[in-house]
C-alpha cells in the first residue's frame, strides 16, 4: 500500500513522540511541506528533509543512547517501509549509532518552510517606483516588437493598397503612374516572462512583482511565470493585482519559496507544459541570477530549445548592476551561451536592450 506524504509524516511524528521527541503541529506541517517539495525518489534526500523538518529538539543530553539510536533508525529507513512502527529494522550497534555515542556534541541542521515564510516582510513599494516600471517597460517593449498592429507602413515588399493608390494617381492627375505598396507596421510584442523567486534573489522580490505587474499592464499578450523548485503560471494575478498585493501572495503558491533553483528542470516543465506559447514571434525574457542546483545538462538543453523555437532570449540578472560582479556561477555560464540580450535591471528600465 502506498501512503501519501501526510500519513508518512503523521506515522513518524506520532513514533518520535512515542520515544521522547518534542514533535509538534508546526514540525509536522514542515516536514509534509518539505517532502512535497523534494519528492520522495531520493532515500538520502528525503531522509536530510525529514532530520532538518521534525527533529528540532537537539538537547541530546537528556536522550539515553537507545532513543537517539532509535530516531536515527526511523530516519533512516522509513522512507523504504513505508509503514513505521510494525517491523521496523532497527540495529543498536550500527556504525552511525556508534559515533552518536561517541559525539555528544554534534550539530543539527533545522529547516522550517513555514518559517521562511513567515519572515518575509512585507514590500514596501511606492507609487514613483510602479510608475517607474511601467515606464521602463515601454521603453523595453519597443526594442522587442514581433507582431503586427492594426496600421499600414508604405513598404515595396507589401501588398497593392488600391486606395491609397487611386489617391495617388488623383493628386498628380495621371501623368506618372505608380501603385501604392504597404504592409502592417510591427507595433506589438508577444512575450513570455519567467521570474527566479528563489533564495538567492530575495533582495529582488520588489523588482519581481513590479516587472510582473508592468509586462501584463504594458504588454498584454505576454505570460507571466514564477518558478523555483517549481514553476507557477501567474498571468492572471499579475492582471488582477497590484505589486504589493502580488508580493502577499507569491510566497503562498508552493513554489519553494525563498529555497533553492532548478532552473533547468523548471524550464522542462515549462516547455512540457506551455510550449505552444513558444513561437518565432515569441521573446522569453528570465530574470535570475542564474544561481542553479538542478542537473546542468537539463538547463543545456533546455536553453537550446528556447533558442530553436524563439525569436529571442533576454535574460536579466539582478547582479549585473553591481561593478564588480562576475559570471561565476555554472547555471549562468551554461546559459549564457544561448542567450541573445545580457542585461541589468537598470538598463531594463532604460530600455537598453543590447545584443
Amino acid at each position: 500500500m502506498f501512503l501519501s506524504v501526510e500519513d508518512i509524516v503523521v506515522d513518524l511524528s506520532a513514533e518520535l513522540r512515542r520515544m521522547g521527541r518534542k514533535v509538534g503541529v508546526e514540525e509536522s506541517l514542515d516536514a509534509a511541506k518539505s517532502i512535497k517539495l523534494i519528492g520522495r525518489s531520493d532515500p538520502e534526500l528525503f531522509g536530510a528533509a525529514i532530520k532538518a523538518t521534525l527533529i528540532k529538539d537537539f538537547d541530546i543530553s537528556r536522550r539515553d543512547d537507545r532513543t537517539k539510536a532509535r530516531s536515527e533508525t526511523i530516519v533512516r529507513f522509513g522512507v523504504q517501509d513505508q509503514k513505521i512502527g510494525k517491523g521496523m529494522p532497527y540495529t543498536e550497534s550500527s556504525e552511525e549509532d556508534k559515533h552518536l555515542k561517541k559525539d555528544s556534541s554534534l550539530q543539527f541542521g533545522m529547516y522550517s518552510p513555514l518559517g521562511i515564510e513567515a519572515s518575509q516582510k512585507s514590500l514596501q513599494i511606492s507609487k514613483a517606483e510602479e510608475k517607474r516600471w511601467s515606464k521602463g517597460i515601454e521603453r523595453f517593449k519597443t526594442s522587442i516588437l514581433t507582431l503586427e498592429g492594426h496600421r499600414f507602413k508604405r513598404s515595396s515588399s507589401g501588398q497593392i493598397d488600391l486606395r491609397k493608390t487611386l489617391r495617388l494617381e488623383m493628386k498628380k492627375a495621371g501623368d506618372s503612374p505608380a501603385v501604392f505598396l504597404s504592409m502592417k507596421k510591427i507595433s506589438k510584442a508577444n512575450v513570455v516572462l519567467l521570474c527566479d523567486v528563489s533564495g538567492s534573489m530575495s533582495d529582488s522580490n520588489s523588482k519581481i512583482v513590479n516587472l510582473c505587474c508592468a509586462f501584463k499592464r504594458s504588454i498584454p499578450k505576454s505570460e507571466i511565470f514564477l518558478f523555483s523548485t517549481k514553476l507557477k503560471r501567474i498571468t492572471f494575478y499579475s492582471s488582477k493585482y497590484k505589486p504589493r498585493e502580488l508580493a502577499l501572495r507569491i510566497p503562498k503558491l508552493d513554489l519553494g519559496f525563498g529555497g533553492g533553483t532548478k532552473i533547468g528542470q523548471c524550464l522542462r516543465k515549462f516547455r512540457q507544459a506551455y510550449g505552444y506559447l513558444l513561437t518565432r514571434r515569441t521573446t522569453v525574457v528570465i530574470f535570475s541570477d542564474g544561481w542553479d542546483i538542478g542537473d546542468v545538462f537539463v538547463l543545456r538543453r533546455e536553453m537550446m530549445e528556447l533558442q530553436k523555437r524563439t525569436n529571442r532570449i533576454v535574460w536579466i540578472n539582478p547582479f549585473l548592476d553591481s561593478k564588480d560582479y562576475s559570471v561565476e556561477t555554472v547555471g549562468m555560464k551554461t546559459a549564457l551561451e544561448y542567450v541573445d540580450s545580457f542585461i541589468s535591471p537598470s538598463s531594463l528600465l532604460r530600455g537598453v536592450v543590447r545584443h
